[in-house]
């Protein structure tokens, strides 16, 4: 339970260290497509924290979430571009069921 917390925070900061939002200033649709992907990863670790009976699917979502964020971070560099993707991001993870 603790290792899902965590996952959680760091997921968490994660994403708004980034400060991402999306991409060039022609790719919105990509970046909300970005911050899906991210959001479906919280929502997931969100949902493992409920009932942690799988770790190995919890240890595979932290390194699936680690290998985005350092993509991401790679795609979204400006300050404008990362506080959207924050903002997107946000959005989507306010939809988990």
């Amino acid at each position: 339970m603790e290792k899902l917390k965590l996952l959680i925070f760091v997921l968490g900061v994660g994403l708004l260290s980034l400060n991402s939002c999306g991409g060039s200033s022609d790719s919105g649709s990509s970046m909300d497509s970005d911050a899906k992907r991210v959001a479906k990863l919280i929502c997931e670790a969100q949902e493992l924290m409920q009932n942690p009976t799988d770790m190995a699917k919890a240890t595979k979502l932290s390194g699936e979430a680690q290998q985005l964020q350092a993509k991401l971070s790679k795609k979204y560099k400006s300050d404008e571009e990362q506080n959207a993707f924050a903002d997107a991001v946000s959005r989507e993870t306010g939809k988990c069921k």
